[in-house]
């Protein structure tokens, strides 16, 4: 009566949280708990040619594989379905379905390849599947792209089209507005489909909402759109009368006999934000709709297989997901910023708010890097800074200690090295409290925030040295030090604060530094730093990347620098 289905993607968009690792026996077992709750489609997994066949895993080199892991398996009233990413599985690699264990295939792709996306999709179509066209990162589409698509897909006439919201940044209104010029211009035949990502918390509460309007009279318009959008309406008309030859409005009385399909996965189990959960979907459509799922088949794949998952890997609403949907943008841009470790989210989001429109939901490494190295750019005077720094430092022997873990297992050395040498004692973004240091380097806002306590108790014995990022809530530090001068946009990790140092300190002319607890970076160590809440998740991904960096460096300044290091380390020179 109401033509509203649903879809698990468990076993697929879930594999974003373990590389599609589940294992065989989850495999079947999530398998045989959806088809038995009576959910009407399942999504096995991703055909992708690049990788090779993995029986524990929900992503396969082709269609053939599908049926090493599933066949034989009851799918009940249940149709079975598997994703492509366009341009990952080559067409030679899809067996026709009479011969396949899936009823369809669905198509995920950006805007700028929907031609040959589309293309693909008549291919699968023609090859007998059910096809599915899933317009991925839908709110990068404007109107006039909108019913460019719709142009295209009333062509192929697929199973279903989908509003995908990629990064989770659809309220409402903006929701309805993409369904109501679908639903206005689609082809009878062709379903609407919603896969939501609740960067806003929205997943659920958006499917409540778009199967409600689903069901409702379609002839009254809401108020929103006819204030809010009344221009747009007019501008579809015209776009839809002189560029779209194949759209025709779909007939008032037969729009809601359309299929509405809502994804949803086990737990919300899903990349990032993670998805709307299937369990609630179900019981929803139960209490509202007269469907009849098995709820209790959901929740017992979700209790012995996926929550076990969670607590290895969790998911859901973070706030790093919070502030890519609220900026338009690639939850990676946030990533980058927040790995670095030395900004606060007030200031990653002031950094977000800069990236260039049209590269917000297509990541651009080479982009952030430039906005984050402009943004801590503060340029300042520093010529009398360093004179001073040269008469109190020059031609003086100088420990500088590190955030390395050898701070605490090598600290006996430290201070027999202290005893026999009588060095200035230094520290790098922190004070070590078993030291007595007399200067801090400082280059992390963050750190500086978070060692706020032992830096004011200790105010009147350590002098601070801080670049021209990091700025007091009061006052002025003891020495200033432009920060551009002193970082490389080129490295790998552009301002590593012991390069930093080193540089002022050729500049300066120290005589001789000791080096403790610079370990170098090893992913085999729970943690790389004296505290694990100092840790890089940067130098986690890059740890031998960044010690070549640096070790290369430490070459090219051994003739101007005298140094050595007192602590184990992983840096060669």
């Amino acid at each position: 009566m109401y033509n509203i289905s649903l879809l698990d993607c468990t076993l697929r968009d879930g594999g974003y949280m373990n590389d599609w690792n589940f294992g065989q026996n989850t495999l079947i077992n999530v398998f045989e708990r959806i088809t038995s709750s009576g959910i009407d489609f399942i999504e096995i997994g991703f055909l992708d040619d690049r990788r090779q066949f993995d029986i524990n895993r929900s992503i396969m080199p082709d269609t053939a594989s599908v049926e090493k892991i599933y066949g034989g398996l009851d799918r009940k009233n249940t149709l079975v379905v598997g994703m492509i990413d366009y341009g990952t599985c080559d067409i030679k690699n899809i067996q026709p379905q009479n011969e396949s264990f899936l009823d369809g295939i669905r198509v995920i792709f950006k805007k700028h390849i929907m031609n040959e996306a589309l293309d693909f999709c008549a291919q699968l179509k023609q090859l007998g599947y059910k096809v599915f066209t899933q317009a991925v990162s839908i709110t990068s589409y404007d109107d006039e792209e909108l019913l460019r698509l719709i142009d295209i897909v009333n062509k192929v006439k697929p199973y279903a089209v989908s509003i995908v919201d990629t990064y989770g940044l659809l309220h409402k209104n903006r929701l309805f507005h993409y369904y109501e010029v679908m639903n206005e211009h689609l082809d009878l035949e062709i379903g609407i489909g919603y896969h939501s990502h609740n960067n806003f918390q929205l997943g659920y509460a958006n499917c409540i909402e778009l199967a409600n309007k689903h069901t409702t009279s379609l002839n009254t318009p809401l108020d929103y759109m006819e204030l809010a959008n009344k221009h747009t309406r007019q501008v579809l008309r015209m776009l839809t009368q002189q560029k779209f030859d194949s759209i025709e409005p779909a007939k008032e009385h037969k729009k809601q006999e359309r299929m509405l399909l809502l994804d949803g996965s086990v737990f919300g189990m899903g990349k990032g934000a993670g998805n709307t959960p299937t369990e609630l979907l179900a019981m929803y459509m139960n209490d509202n709709f007269g469907a009849q799922y098995d709820i209790s088949q959901i929740l017992e794949a979700a209790d012995i297989n996926i929550l076990d998952i969670f607590k290895r890997t969790p998911w859901g609403y973070q706030l790093k997901y919070f502030l890519a949907a609220s900026n338009d943008c690639h939850p990676n841009y946030v990533s980058f910023l927040i790995d670095k470790q030395t900004l606060s989210i007030k200031q990653v989001n002031e950094v977000l708010h800069k990236i260039d429109e049209p590269r917000k939901l297509l990541y651009d490494k080479n982009h952030i890097e430039e906005l984050y190295a402009d943004y801590q750019k503060y340029s300042c005077a520093d010529e009398n800074d360093y004179a001073n720094i040269i008469e109190l430092l020059g031609g003086k022997d100088v420990l500088v200690i590190g955030p390395g873990a050898t701070v605490k297992t090598e600290e006996e050395k430290i201070k027999n090295y202290i005893a026999e040498n009588s060095p200035i004692v230094l520290s790098i973004n922190f004070i070590p409290e078993d030291f007595d240091v007399k200067y801090l380097f400082l280059t992390n806002s963050k750190r500086y925030v978070r060692g706020a306590s032992i830096i004011h108790k200790r105010e009147n014995e350590v002098k601070i040295i801080a670049t021209s990022n990091v700025t007091r809530a009061a006052g002025k530090f003891d020495f200033n030090l432009d920060y551009e001068k002193l970082i490389d946009r080129s490295a790998v990790f552009m301002d590593n604060s012991l390069l930093m140092l080193l540089r002022v300190f050729v500049k300066v002319k120290v005589r001789n530094v000791a080096l403790a607890g610079f370990d170098g970076y090893s992913s085999d160590r729970e943690t790389n730093y004296y505290s694990s809440e100092m840790e890089y998740q940067q130098a986690k991904q890059k740890g031998n990347e960044i010690n070549k960096d640096v070790s290369k460096f430490l070459s090219s300044i051994k003739d101007n620098l005298s140094f050595k290091f007192i602590t184990s380390t992983l840096y060669k020179l």
